[in-house]
C-alpha cells in the first residue's frame, strides 16, 4: 500500500508544474505581473520616488515592451471561472478588448520609443500616463474589483 502511495504522490509533484503550465489563468496573472515588475520601476521614478536614472527606465521600458503582449493569448473562452477577476464581457465584447489591447500596445511602444530618444522627464511622464490610462480603462470594462 505505501508502494502506491509513494508513486501516487511523486506523480503528482512531478505532474503539478505541467498542469500550472496549462492553466491559462495562471498563466495570463504570471504574464502579467511581468508587466507588473517592469512597469512599476518607472513608475517610481515618474513619482519621484527614486531619482530619474536614463539607462533603468531604458532597460524598463524594454522590458515592459517585450512582455506586454503575451498575457492576451491566455484568455481562451471559458477561463473567467475561478480564481480570475476576468468578466465575462473578455469574450462577450471581444472586439473592444482587442481594442483595449492595441491602445495599450501602441502606448507602450511610445514610451518605449521615448525612452529611447531621451526624452525630457515632462514627455517620459506623459507617456507612462497614458500606458497607466490604457490600463486603467481596461480594468475598468474587463476587470473585476474581487475574486469570485
Amino acid at each position: 500500500m505505501w508502494k502506491k502511495t509513494v508513486v501516487v504522490l511523486l506523480t503528482s509533484t512531478l505532474l503539478a508544474p505541467l498542469t500550472w503550465a496549462n492553466d491559462p489563468v495562471a498563466t495570463r496573472q504570471a504574464e502579467f505581473k511581468k508587466i507588473l515588475r517592469a512597469f512599476e520601476p518607472m513608475g517610481m521614478m515618474i513619482r519621484g520616488a527614486k531619482p530619474y536614472q536614463a539607462q533603468p527606465f531604458q532597460q524598463q521600458a524594454l522590458a515592459l515592451l517585450n512582455s506586454h503582449n503575451t498575457p492576451w493569448q491566455y484568455f481562451p473562452p471559458g477561463s473567467d471561472r475561478g480564481k480570475t477577476r476576468a468578466k465575462a464581457e473578455i469574450w462577450t465584447r471581444a472586439a473592444d478588448f482587442q481594442a483595449e489591447q492595441q491602445l495599450f500596445s501602441s502606448r507602450v511602444k511610445a514610451l518605449h520609443q521615448a525612452s529611447t530618444t531621451q526624452a525630457d522627464l515632462a514627455t517620459l511622464r506623459a507617456r507612462y500616463g497614458e500606458v497607466a490610462q490604457s490600463c486603467k480603462s481596461c480594468h475598468d470594462s474587463f476587470r473585476s474589483k474581487v475574486l469570485p
